[in-house]
């Protein structure tokens, strides 16, 4: 049995759930917005007692079922409408520690275990250890100082880029809004002081040939280059997740051996079975590291580059399922 826990609108674990059903692979679906408004835990310290995850539709899991879990995209629980702001907040609160409290307790085959996940989010952990592995990373600099900001940005030769530490969404009474990596030129000098705020990620402005998307599922490697500078936009010039502009060629990319092999040990090295690592290769031909997503998108990659991104998950699921059966 393959655990997928995510939410209702994740499309990359409905593209994969087809495959498992055409294959007949047996599977569990957990939204987690479902917990606890409509779906039921029952956890005894005793494994013989029974634990079970039951929802409302009337399927039932039993944890002892388990041998692999994909840890996709869980989210927090759905409010109840009887309750309270305050109410709910505790809720959520008790929700989540309840089901960390799961996760920690089970011995399961993890793509990727939700504490291994948690620590490799974090952008200057992962820029060190991409460094101490070999690999060129941008000048970068992490303040909410407006004085060592403007001094970074001169340092940079005017043109330097911004991005959140980890927080890429804004939720608003106007919806949710995304924060991308932005150009910072001489235009927007007058903004440098509204880093007091908030630490910001500033790092120089490297020109790059192609954009690297590099998708690791345990000792698979998968590259696609990604043409972002042939892009009609600018703003996906400087980030092509705008939007995922799909008119921007993706083509498979072969990397050098030595690169290929820091990617892969980087993702080991932070206890994960999958990362999607971003990499700008220069025009002089430098591939630099610029961040890694534990859990990042990969599913419109493979139609467009014919790349088996889909059986490479599975494979690994069902092997490493097997390996702690």
């Amino acid at each position: 049995m393959i655990l997928i826990v995510t939410n209702r609108q994740d499309f990359t674990a409905d593209y994969v759930i087809l495959e498992l059903q055409r294959l007949k692979i047996p599977y569990f679906r957990f939204n987690t917005e479902d917990f606890p408004m409509e779906s039921a835990l029952i956890w005894n310290d005793s494994a013989e007692d029974g634990r079970k995850l039951r929802l409302t539709n009337g399927r039932i899991l039993d944890f002892s079922q388990v041998q692999s879990i994909w840890y996709r995209r869980p989210v927090s629980p759905s409010p109840w409408p009887e309750l309270s702001k305050e109410e709910n907040d505790f809720v959520e609160a008790e929700a989540r520690d309840a089901l960390l409290g799961i996760w920690r307790t089970l011995d399961w085959f993890w793509v990727s275990h939700p504490d291994h996940i948690r620590q490799a989010e974090n952008k200057l952990n992962q820029l060190m250890r991409a460094r101490s592995l070999g690999f060129d990373i941008p000048r970068t600099l992490v303040t909410n100082d407006p004085t060592s900001a403007y001094k970074f940005f001169e340092k940079c030769g005017g043109k330097m880029i911004a991005k959140p530490l980890r927080q890429s969404q804004i939720y608003t009474n106007k919806g949710v809004g995304i924060i991308y990596t932005n150009l910072v030129t001489k235009d927007h000098v007058q903004s440098i002081p509204s880093v007091i705020f908030s630490p910001v990620i500033l790092q120089e402005y490297i020109p790059k040939e192609v954009d690297i998307r590099i998708n690791v599922f345990g000792h698979e490697v998968f590259a696609t280059e990604i043409h972002s500078q042939k892009a009609v936009k600018k703003a996906n010039q400087i980030d092509w997740r705008r939007n995922v502009a799909l008119d921007i060629p993706h083509l498979p990319h072969k990397l050098p051996t030595d690169v290929r092999e820091k990617c892969r040990k980087l993702v080991n090295d932070c206890e994960l079975q999958f990362a999607a690592l971003d990499l700008i290769l220069t025009p002089s031909g430098s591939y630099v590291f610029l961040e890694m997503n534990p859990n990042g998108q990969w599913a419109w990659i493979e139609p467009l580059t014919k790349q088996p991104l889909r059986k490479a998950l599975i494979e690994l699921l069902l092997e490493g399922g097997k390996s702690y059966a």
